[in-house]
């Protein structure tokens, strides 16, 4: 869903001559407003330049949101050419 959604309540007299009058009582409107759980990946620094034979590092944090307590493989592709 949304995160906006419109609501709206009618009447209708049943008649193209005659208005119609209604009373909507004890109306309410409910929503799960928990997030799935998820997380998000950060990196420092956050990008990393290195010349042919050299090393570097940078560090990957994982940081879990709405409960998230699941595993998370990484892995690294499109290696340069030696």
């Amino acid at each position: 869903m949304a995160q906006s959604v419109y609501v709206g309540l009618a009447a209708n007299s049943g008649s193209n001559s005659a208005l119609a009058t209604a009373t909507f009582d004890n109306v309410s409107l409910s929503a799960s407003s928990t997030p799935a759980p998820n997380f998000t990946l950060s990196t420092s620094p956050s990008n990393l330049t290195l010349v042919r034979g050299a090393s570097g590092s940078s560090t990957i944090s994982l940081t879990p949101q709405n409960g998230f307590n699941g595993n998370v493989s990484l892995s690294a592709s499109a290696y340069p050419a030696a």
